[in-house]
């Protein structure tokens, strides 16, 4: 890191908060091997535990694996064919060559459930939050903030909760792929409760950033934790929900800026990326960390499909990324266009349409 500071000219940096590495130079994460002595002591001092280790015999060789797979420097030899496509994918589920499949989800499988992603100019949530005068737009997820003023949070809140909404055809394809048996794991950015909603199990569920249904008092002597149920009513009848013991604000179980991530998120990551034999990433922008990074935590076998209305995240100077329209790509799939439109596709392709049709037509909210 210092050698590449001194010799490029460029400012390199290390965030506590996530233990990555971030040259501003090259706009890039850094990963290389003589980083990994940094990262652990760091993850030590962070989480007073050694970094987690995933195999029975706890000698880290999972992690090895891991860190070798983002390096590029796996041993594992390459079986997946050149000029991979979307219909090669479906066909293979469809034959049930996948047997753990993973899927990063964002906003954008939310959208046309109504609900606004975060960063599309002119529509997206944070160009719409003028009504609040707020410092700059990230404020309304700002920890500190939202302890100075946190009216402006739950007002946003109300547009935000479940109330009657429906979860999306992405949503059904989800639990579908639960029905399926194949369904390792969903990580979602999103606190909008629609994967809960469309019956998506607990266990099959990593809420990145946390969600909605449960709450805890601000008051640190206090910390009594409510359910989603008395929250929402108190800010559907625009009140700020506040502890029935002490009086203080309760504060829902979401992830603000400046807080940690969850311990499953950190946890399940190290299990189940190395394990996956097929990466779903869809309607996510892939510009927060550490979530951007996790496309590279899979083994360099695992075909990775990105379904989004553009394409991001593609090769960096670091070799990390996606590596579409490259010569050398035996596993990315680009799907451009509408979540919806794009997991039908798929579900087309798999022969599962009657499957996707059940689902939707007998929708219970599972929340």
């Amino acid at each position: 890191m210092i050698e590449h500071a001194m010799s490029a000219g460029h400012l390199v940096t290390m965030s506590f908060s996530d233990l990555s590495f971030w040259c501003y130079g090259c706009e890039s994460y850094i990963k290389h091997p003589t980083l990994h002595e940094i990262f652990n002591a760091f993850y030590e001092q962070k989480f007073d535990e050694p970094p987690p280790v995933s195999d029975a015999n706890g000698d880290g060789s999972i992690i090895r694996q891991l860190i070798a797979a983002i390096d590029g420097e796996t041993d594992v030899e390459k079986d997946v064919p050149s000029g991979i496509t979307i219909e090669a994918v479906a066909g293979r589920i469809r034959a049930g060559q996948y047997k753990r499949v993973v899927v990063l989800s964002g906003a954008g499988i939310s959208v046309s459930a109504g609900i606004p992603d975060f960063r599309s100019p002119g529509t997206g949530l944070y160009a719409n939050l003028q009504r609040f005068n707020l410092p700059r737009p990230e404020a309304i997820f700002d920890l500190e903030y939202f302890y100075e003023n946190p009216e402006p949070f739950f007002a946003l809140m109300k547009d935000l909760l479940p109330q009657n909404l429906k979860p999306t055809l992405t949503h059904f394809f989800l639990r579908l792929l639960q029905e399926k048996g194949i369904l390792l794991r969903n990580f979602t950015q999103n606190i909008d409760m629609l994967e809960r909603v469309a019956g998506i199990k607990e266990d099959n569920l990593v809420e990145a950033h946390g969600s909605f249904a449960t709450g805890h008092c601000t008051n640190r002597d206090c910390q009594k934790v409510f359910p989603f149920q008395f929250i929402k009513d108190a800010v559907q009848s625009d009140q700020m929900p506040r502890c029935t013991l002490c009086g203080s604000i309760i504060k829902p179980d979401i992830i603000f800026f400046k807080e940690s991530l969850s311990e499953s998120f950190r946890e399940r990551v190290f299990a189940d990326l190395p394990a996956a034999d097929l990466l779903l990433i869809i309607g996510t922008s892939l510009k927060v960390q550490p979530f951007n990074l996790l496309i590279d935590f899979v083994p360099e076998t695992t075909p990775r499909v990105l379904i989004n209305r553009e394409e991001v995240a593609s090769i960096r100077k670091t070799g990390a990324g996606f590596r579409f329209g490259m010569q050398d790509n035996a596993r990315d799939v680009l799907l451009l266009g509408d979540c919806d439109a794009c997991c039908e596709q798929i579900v087309h392709l798999c022969g599962w349409m009657d499957d996707l049709k059940s689902l939707m037509n007998g929708f219970v909210s599972h929340l």
